[in-house]
């Protein structure tokens, strides 16, 4: 196999002259079950290829040659037609490429899409449409990480904090808002060195500073500081 670089990756590439002449499919990788390979077949046969040429000098394409963003999974194959792409997204959908010619264009050279007049024009002209589409989406640099699960004692804590938060924007005191949120009736001597009044300190500076802006972090499992 001849490694083509894409990027800053490398792409594998098997290079077949006779691979699929006369029509025949060929696995991407005979050592894996049919199942599990990608297939590759001639152009001809493909009613949803989408043919990328060199976009010709002059026009305005904003169609790149950029593979590496555009699917989760590529497969490439080169055969006496050219170079074969498989791009494959989540939930088994698929783009079928084919970048006619010995070598394929440099990375972010632009492109254009060939429709030939055969039987299959429009399911290419809906392929085409599909594959611009998927290359047209802005990629996505950092996966998004799943949401960590939140204690029930620190949902219960952010609960507080929001009710603090309201008592205080109602006008009513550290020491008043002690008495209602932690049912701590003392007198003001005492509370004032009271650890509910610190743990209220705490409460209310971690609202002022989500109100602020960090709000975001509420979705967060960490605790509130």
């Amino acid at each position: 196999m001849r490694p083509t670089r894409l990027r800053n990756r490398t792409v594998r590439v098997r290079r077949t002259a006779w691979a699929v002449a006369g029509g025949c499919k060929v696995l991407e990788d005979p050592d894996l079950r049919g199942d599990k390979a990608f297939l590759f077949w001639r152009s001809e046969l493909l009613v949803d290829l989408v043919r990328l040429i060199a976009a010709p000098a002059g026009t305005n394409s904003e169609l790149r040659f950029d593979p590496l963003p555009w699917a989760g999974h590529l497969a490439a194959l080169r055969t006496d037609e050219g170079l074969h792409l498989i791009l494959r997204l989540p939930g088994d959908a698929e783009h079928r490429l084919l970048l006619p010619g010995p070598d394929p264009p440099w990375d972010g050279s632009p492109l254009a899409v060939v429709i030939e007049p055969n039987r299959f024009w429009r399911l290419r002209v809906a392929a085409a449409e599909r594959f611009l589409a998927l290359a047209a989406r802005p990629r996505l640099l950092i996966r998004p990480r799943p949401l960590a699960l939140i204690s029930p004692e620190e949902v219960a804590r952010r609960m507080h904090m929001l009710w603090v938060l309201d008592l205080e924007q109602a006008g009513a005191s550290e020491h008043e808002i002690g008495a209602i949120v932690f049912d701590t009736r003392v007198s003001g001597a005492i509370w004032s060195n009271h650890a509910d009044r610190s743990e209220l300190r705490r409460l209310l500076r971690a609202g002022h500073s989500f109100v602020s802006g960090r709000y975001r972090e509420l979705l967060q499992a960490r605790r509130l500081r």
